[in-house]
């Protein structure tokens, strides 16, 4: 037990000051960044022929789920096997969305390069909670 108070919001706040953490809340403000910027200009468009009602989508209805998995992800700080699946699923979510728009309009737009960096962040991230599981089974192993 600790004497002081101060000692245990310490180890919190260390715990979510991890680089992975750091990498997806980095995704998080790019994603708020984009949208933001997207508010002022365009609204990104589907093609027609997929399953949607009027064939257009605001970019919100898919940054949504990008932003909710990381901010999820980033709270399971402590369960390392949760956060990285969730990791896998945005990542599998931002490969879906980049192969059908890349599929549909054949060309590399500003949306892309956004959607490739959240993967490159993510796989970073899941680097680093690797990273940290194989640091806890060493450590583990010399107790």
């Amino acid at each position: 037990m600790c004497l002081y108070k101060n000692v245990i919001l310490c180890k919190h706040i260390d715990m979510i000051q991890r680089i992975q953490s750091l990498y997806m809340v980095f995704i998080i403000f790019i994603n708020v960044i984009y949208k933001i910027v997207l508010d002022t200009f365009q609204i990104f468009i589907f093609p027609e022929y997929l399953l949607f009602i009027n064939g257009s989508i605001p970019i919100y209805e898919y940054l949504i789920p990008t932003i909710s998995i990381t901010l999820i992800s980033i709270f399971f700080f402590k369960k390392r096997n949760i956060q990285l699946i969730l990791n896998k699923i945005n990542i599998f979510y931002q490969l879906v969305l980049i192969l059908i728009t890349l599929y549909n309009f054949l060309s590399l737009d500003f949306f892309h390069v956004i959607a490739i960096s959240n993967i490159i962040l993510l796989i970073l991230a899941n680097l680093g909670i690797i990273n940290d599981k194989d640091l806890i089974k060493s450590l583990n192993r010399f107790r």
